[in-house]
C-alpha cells in the first residue's frame, strides 16, 4: 500500500469519477485505474462498483468504510514526511490568506530577510480552513488566516484590527448609509465570518451581487463604472494607489476585520518571533490598523 494508491483512492472519492481525479492529479486514467487495482489487491476487497463503467464510480459497502482508514493513513504519512523537515531549522515554512499576501507582506519579506541572512522562507497562500489544517498536520510552522473556527488545536492568536471602507471607481457621497446601498452594484468578498453574517443582516439575500469573489486577483475587472466593494481599510488603500478609487465611511457598516495568527513548530519559535516583528513595524505604519503585536 503506498501513497500514490491512498492518493488515488481519496481523489476519486472527491472527484466522484476517475477522469476528474486523473485530471486534478495529472496522470492518465489507465496508471489511476492500475493504482485502484494494485490497492483492490492488497487488501482483499473492491473498493468501487464497476457495473456501469469505471468512470462512473460508486463505492463498494468496503470502499465508503475504508475512507477514513484511507485519510487516517494519509494523515500519518504527512506527519512521518515532516518529521525530515525538523533539521529545516533555519527554513520558515509559513502562508497567508490572499489579501493580506498582496496587500501587507511584500515589505516584511523583504526586512525579514535583509536582516536575517542566516534564515530562508517557503511561502504559500492558502485559505484559513487548508491553511489551519497543514498546521495541525506539521506541515506549515506558521500562518495567517482571517477565519479561525477552522482550527481544532492550538490558538489563533489575534495579529491586528482594521475597519471596513466603501470604495468605488464611481464618486459617491462622501458618508454612505448601508441602506442606501444597492447590493446589485457590489463586488463582494467574504472576508470572515463577521462580515458574512453583518450582510445577512443588512441585505435580502434573495438579491445577488454584481459579483462574488474568493480573492482579489480579479478586482480591477469587476471594479468599474458605478459598482462598489467594502473592504480592509489596508486593502483599499493600495487598491486606491493603483486605481483612482473613493475611499467613503459606512454608517451601520461592517464590524472590524481581525486578522489572526496561528503558530506551529515551537522549535522554530525564534524565527516565527523574528518574522511577527517585521509584521508589527508594517501593520503599525498604516493608518487605522490596530497591531495586537508586541514583538
Amino acid at each position: 500500500m503506498t501513497r500514490l494508491e491512498i492518493d488515488a483512492f481519496l481523489s476519486i472519492v472527491k472527484y466522484g469519477s476517475i477522469s476528474s481525479a486523473a485530471e486534478k492529479l495529472y496522470v492518465s486514467q489507465p496508471a489511476l485505474s492500475r493504482r485502484i487495482k494494485v490497492l483492490e489487491q492488497e487488501l482483499g476487497y473492491r473498493l468501487f462498483s464497476r457495473q456501469r463503467g469505471f468512470r462512473g464510480v460508486e463505492l463498494t459497502d468496503e470502499g465508503a468504510a475504508f475512507i477514513s482508514v484511507a485519510q487516517k493513513w494519509q494523515h500519518l504519512w504527512q506527519e512521518a514526511g515532516a518529521i525530515s523537515m525538523l533539521r529545516h531549522n533555519k527554513v520558515l515554512n509559513l502562508s497567508s490568506i490572499n489579501s493580506i499576501s498582496t496587500f501587507i507582506l511584500s515589505p516584511v519579506f523583504r526586512a525579514f530577510l535583509r536582516d536575517n541572512l542566516e534564515y530562508q522562507i517557503s511561502f504559500m497562500n492558502y485559505h484559513s480552513a487548508e491553511a489551519c489544517r497543514m498546521i495541525e498536520s506539521g506541515q506549515l510552522d506558521f500562518a495567517i488566516i482571517g477565519k479561525p473556527r477552522f482550527l481544532k488545536y492550538g490558538e489563533a492568536i489575534p495579529a491586528y484590527s482594521e475597519p471596513m471602507v466603501f470604495a468605488s471607481p464611481w464618486e459617491y457621497p462622501e458618508t454612505i448609509r448601508v441602506e442606501n446601498l444597492d447590493v446589485r452594484k457590489e463586488i463582494k468578498i467574504n472576508w470572515n465570518n463577521e462580515f458574512s453574517d453583518w450582510h445577512d443582516r443588512w441585505f435580502d439575500s434573495t438579491i445577488y451581487p454584481r459579483a462574488t469573489l474568493d480573492t482579489m486577483a480579479f478586482w480591477k475587472d469587476f471594479l468599474t463604472g458605478d459598482s462598489w466593494a467594502l473592504m480592509p481599510y489596508s486593502v483599499a488603500q493600495k487598491v486606491s494607489c493603483q486605481e483612482r478609487l473613493y475611499l467613503r465611511r459606512v454608517v451601520n457598516g461592517p464590524p472590524d476585520r481581525i486578522v489572526y495568527y496561528v503558530r506551529g513548530n515551537e522549535r522554530k519559535a525564534d524565527i516565527i518571533d523574528r518574522f511577527l516583528h517585521y509584521l508589527n513595524i508594517e501593520v503599525s505604519q498604516i493608518e487605522g490598523i490596530k497591531s495586537y503585536l508586541d514583538y
